[in-house]
């Protein structure tokens, strides 16, 4: 009988954490209906400056002189998201722009990314929840630099 109280409760949390992951995988604003080549302003996160304007393109698409890759992203509304075959796929990039940083400015891009011009590398980090979704334990996917 005592197997069977653990088992409802472990049942009620998986439940719970379920519910709540729907609430938050659920869209917000404007921000999945923007087409690419949409440009918004960047907001700060833990320290990173948010200067920079942000652009989503399709994947692969040829990354403009003064942008970095930042982010791959899977938006079913743009750039073939709602095609079946394809449904895993992180289908659009977001790209930050970094011309124009000032001195000491610092951005976190996708390690795939050349470290641009004028900027030196800080760090380098994994980061599930971007550029890639690196499952591997010991594989850097994200990179911070700071301008010179």
């Amino acid at each position: 009988m005592s197997m069977s109280r653990p088992a409802a409760s472990a049942r009620a949390f998986a439940f719970a954490t379920l519910a709540g992951c729907a609430v938050l995988a659920a869209p917000t604003g404007t921000a999945g209906a923007q087409k690419p080549g949409t440009t918004v302003t960047a907001t700060a996160k833990n320290g990173i400056d948010p200067k920079g304007k942000r652009q989503i393109v399709c994947r692969g698409a040829k990354i403009p002189a003064g942008w970095v890759l930042v982010d791959d992203l899977r938006d079913t509304t743009q750039c073939d998201g709602a095609n079946p075959a394809a449904i895993k796929l992180y289908n659009v990039w977001s790209l930050e722009q970094i011309e124009g940083r000032a001195s000491g400015s610092v951005i976190e891009i996708c390690t795939n990314t050349a470290t641009p011009s004028g900027w030196s590398l800080v760090d380098v980090f994994r980061d599930r929840d971007r550029c890639g979704h690196s499952e591997e334990l010991f594989v850097a996917n994200v990179k911070r630099i700071r301008k010179n």
